[in-house]
């Protein structure tokens, strides 16, 4: 509460007169009389703290210390409330600049004295100017002196409301504090699963990636495995097709090897027949060679003994008289000394020309048997030859060469070069040189003459020749069926194995 001014009184009586006589006038002071400040709020704390400090006063109506009243305390979080203690004396910031206490307490004018007065002389009084300068000028020390306790008290009080404040927040920081740190731990946890998972959303789109590349990869192999099955379709019908030529040509084969069977068999019945007629032959052969020699044995007078005559070659003209024995021509010998064996001669040439020509008529029968033997054998080859041909093989796919495996091939038997030449070294040497046909000499004759021989030429299929000279020995192929020494039943089984052989081989290649 502010007191009125009405209820003080001044300091100083202004109606006091010294006794020393002034030259003016007193004047007349009243309490409203000093300056004031402007401001309301700070002119009502001027008067109270005036009416605090007055040493007249009221009786009835005590003035408070303190006007303002205390704030109420600000309620706290902490569940243990502190007591807030307030300082006894809030501290002045004005402190370091006071003066001493010799400065500041006036010196009273009575005790002033002076060097030049003497001590018996009485102290001179001040005078009423010099009274009311010097109270003035304390009222307005005094006023900044209560305005300045004024601030600091306003200081202080926020200061303590500043503290007051700062302690509620320090203690509901207290009561946070752990629960921060709490937060902060499950933050750094939640932290840590968000860069897991992350890594698992990089890692998912990863995977993803790699699954649209995996899903376009099988749709080409899936494009792919298509035409692959419409190509092994394709195959498969064609394959098919070729499969039911080539059992169409093997059983077409199958009949021709039978046929060649029959046909050998009908072979090797003609051949004993004609061995059975050689042999014959032979001993009709002999027959004529005694007779010859014994006709020759005898003298041209009829004497049974004659000297031995010289080989006469069979091959020239037995109408034609001998005449190597004189030198003479034929027209100048006499007919009648060699009438009687003309006369035998005559009738042993009769029975020689008939053996002759059924001799020769056999041998014509075995060349054309023999040549209707090549023809048929040539006709089989063709013939298989062609229902090879027609089937064609399918297209291979080109396959790299690091892929390629190579079979070694192997020779089952191969010749003996030395003993397959030392067999053809006794063969005329019209059979050693023909390359593109066999000859196949069969020899009629006995050991003690060579008298004739059977041909029959055969050719294969397909199968050619190289010139067996000895030139010719290091060539790349032989004719390895030819064998002089071995008989048509071997020769034909031969010619048939090397023919099953050749349509195998095709059918491969054709494969």
């Amino acid at each position: 509460m502010v007191t009125p001014p009405s209820s003080r009184g001044p300091s100083i009586d202004p109606t006091f007169r010294l006794e020393t006589p002034e030259p003016k006038p007193a004047l007349s002071r009243t309490p409203t009389s000093m300056s004031l400040p402007r401001n309301e709020l700070l002119r009502k704390t001027l008067e109270a703290r005036r009416a605090q400090d007055s040493p007249i006063q009221s009786s009835s109506r005590p003035v408070p210390l303190d006007t303002l009243p205390p704030r109420p305390a600000a309620p706290t979080l902490s569940t243990r409330p502190q007591q807030l203690e307030t300082p006894a004396a809030s501290p002045d910031p004005f402190d370091e600049f006071d003066l001493p206490a010799d400065l500041v307490t006036p010196e009273s004018p009575i005790q002033k004295r002076h060097p030049r007065v003497k001590d018996d002389t009485p102290p001179r009084g001040k005078t009423n100017q010099e009274l009311s300068a010097e109270v003035q000028r304390l009222r307005q020390d005094l006023i900044t002196e209560r305005m300045r306790c004024e601030l600091t008290k306003k200081d202080q009080q926020d200061v303590h409301d500043r503290l007051v404040k700062a302690k509620e927040e320090v203690e509901r920081l207290q009561s946070l504090d752990l629960e921060m740190r709490e937060v902060e731990a499950e933050n750094r946890q939640l932290k840590d699963l968000l860069e897991k998972h992350q890594q698992n959303m990089d890692e998912i789109d990863d995977m993803n990636d790699q699954i649209d590349r995996l899903q376009a990869e099988r749709d080409a192999v899936e494009e792919q495995k298509e035409v692959l099955e419409a190509d092994f379709e394709d195959m498969k019908k064609a394959a098919d097709a070729e499969l039911a030529n080539m059992e169409e040509a093997l059983k077409e084969a199958v009949d021709l090897v039978h046929s060649f069977e029959n046909e050998r068999a009908n072979i090797v019945k003609e051949n004993n027949d004609l061995r059975s007629e050689k042999e014959r032959l032979r001993n009709e052969l002999r027959d004529c060679i005694a007779r010859i020699a014994a006709i020759e044995s005898q003298r041209l007078d009829g004497s049974p003994e004659c000297p031995q005559q010289p080989y006469v070659d069979t091959s020239l003209d037995e109408h034609r008289p001998a005449t190597s024995y004189d030198d003479s021509d034929y027209f100048s010998q006499p007919a009648t000394p060699r009438a009687d064996i003309d006369k035998d001669a005559q009738s042993l040439r009769s029975v020689t020309s008939a053996r002759s020509k059924q001799f020769i008529e056999l041998t014509r029968e075995r060349s054309r048997s023999a040549r209707r033997l090549s023809m048929r054998m040539s006709g089989a080859s063709l013939r298989a030859a062609s229902v090879v041909s027609a089937v064609h093989a399918p297209e291979v796919p080109h396959i790299p060469e690091e892929h390629v495996e190579v079979t070694p091939r192997t020779i089952a038997n191969p010749l003996d070069r030395e003993r397959w030449w030392k067999d053809t070294e006794h063969v005329k040497p019209l059979l050693r040189t023909r390359a593109t046909t066999r000859t196949l000499r069969v020899d009629f004759s006995s050991d003690d003459g060579n008298l004739g021989s059977g041909t029959s030429a055969v050719r294969a299929g397909g199968i050619r020749t190289t010139p067996t000279t000895p030139a010719a020995e290091n060539a790349p192929e032989k004719d390895f069926l030819f064998n002089p020494k071995e008989n048509e039943e071997d020769f034909m089984r031969k010619a048939i194995g090397k023919l099953r052989g050749s349509i195998r081989r095709r059918h491969n290649e054709l494969l």
